[in-house]
């Protein structure tokens, strides 16, 4: 009795008592709370003020000279110069030009890091969703093995059984029980993973049956806003912008910079004062940098051809991969409704016209075919949510 009421705690646990928290509440949740999320978005924040700098002119440059004259009838003389440096570069607004650009990789760095987050999440939930179901499914089981095992007790001790049968039963209870603490350790492992992304909150997602989620079709239409929005890809595709402001640019810093001053000279009997012109000329600074500028763009275009291409490969597979598993999940679920008549056999068991070896047997092949129907949802759904992945549609519950 103690190891039937230890079993039915551990039921009570892993079944609903109301219905609470949908999957699209607890990815609100987890972008809310995660921690990962929090320091990529102060990452961001620090790489977007580390991107405007840099964009002002130089620092102005002020001299002040005393000098002693000698022989000392010559009196001393005081110098004093102020002067700024204007390059075209920043007076054209192609840093500030270059720097937006480069924001842009940031934000599309962060929504790829949120998206990975949570697919992750939503895969979790896909799970505990299906540790639900299979805990309910479980507590059905153990209560028919309790029940048969009582029945049998009755009849052995009617006469009308025999220990071998008995034992029979109680070997099926006792896996019955111990599939129900495999599902209970498992469940538990999903939940602290949720519980981690969730910021150390623990979350409660009661849901025991799955979502209507058709395929997205027509496939090609849906792959066109795939692409579109697709961070990772876009993130690429910005690589190509960001490139070509850096080649505008390295081309502006060829142009001559030029210095504008005021400059003044006092001594005893002499004033000299007026404004003072320079250029500076780069020569050498800036030596082979539009050449490298050139080859970065080009390189970053070859990226996104490739990444074009893998993103394709990559979604055409994930999508026939769904198509398959969605029609291996209907074949099993009307298999397991049509076939596995878990009454009828218990009808037939309490009747006596059937065995207990039989009724066992029997309806291990029911449980097997549930088992299948539910691990088949189970991974169409994740297929799907790899799917949403690529189209970052993971908040569309």
């Amino acid at each position: 009795m103690k190891k039937y009421a230890l079993v039915t705690i551990m039921a009570a646990m892993l079944l609903p008592m109301d219905a609470q928290t949908t999957i699209g509440q607890v990815l609100a949740d987890i972008e809310s709370n995660n921690t990962t999320l929090k320091a990529l978005r102060a990452e961001a924040e620090a790489q977007k003020l580390d991107n405007r700098t840099g964009m002002t002119l130089a620092d102005p440059e002020v001299e002040f000279a005393y000098l002693w004259g000698s022989p000392a009838v010559m009196g001393n003389r005081k110098d004093f110069s102020a002067s700024q440096q204007f390059d075209f570069a920043t007076l054209s607004g192609k840093k500030r030009a270059l720097a937006s650009q480069r924001d842009v990789l940031v934000d599309l760095q962060l929504k790829a890091g949120r998206l990975a987050i949570i697919t992750e999440a939503r895969m979790l939930c896909v799970d505990m969703v299906y540790y639900n179901a299979l805990a309910a499914e479980m507590q059905t089981r153990l209560d028919a093995a309790r029940a048969v095992a009582d029945a049998q007790k009755k009849r052995l001790d009617s006469g009308d059984g025999n220990q071998i049968e008995y034992n029979n039963v109680l070997m099926s209870l006792a896996a019955a029980e111990a599939e129900m603490a495999r599902v209970s350790t498992e469940r538990q492992a999903v939940a602290a993973a949720l519980s981690r992304l969730n910021g150390g909150n623990e979350i409660s997602l009661q849901q025991q049956s799955f979502d209507v989620s058709p395929l997205p079709s027509p496939f090609e239409q849906w792959y066109a806003a795939a692409e579109a929005g697709n961070p990772t890809l876009a993130y690429v595709r910005q690589e190509v912008e960001v490139s070509n402001r850096q080649l505008s640019l390295d081309k502006a810093q060829n142009v001559p910079s030029l210095t504008l001053g005021y400059m003044s000279e006092n001594t005893r009997e002499q004033t000299f004062r007026g404004v003072s012109i320079g250029v500076s000329v780069p020569l050498w600074t800036n030596r082979n940098k539009v050449r490298q500028a050139h080859a970065a763009r080009e390189a970053a275009e070859l990226r996104l051809a490739d990444a074009r291409q893998t993103f394709y490969s990559q979604v055409r597979m994930a999508y026939d991969k769904a198509v398959s598993l969605r029609a291996a999940a209907v074949a099993c679920r009307e298999a397991s409704t049509r076939y596995a008549d878990i009454r009828l056999l218990r009808k037939a068991y309490d009747e006596g016209h059937l065995a207990v070896v039989d009724y066992l047997v029997q309806m291990g092949f029911c449980y097997d075919a549930a088992n299948r129907a539910l691990n088949a949802e189970r991974e169409y759904q994740r297929a799907l949510c790899e799917l949403r992945s690529f189209s970052a549609e993971l908040m569309s519950d």
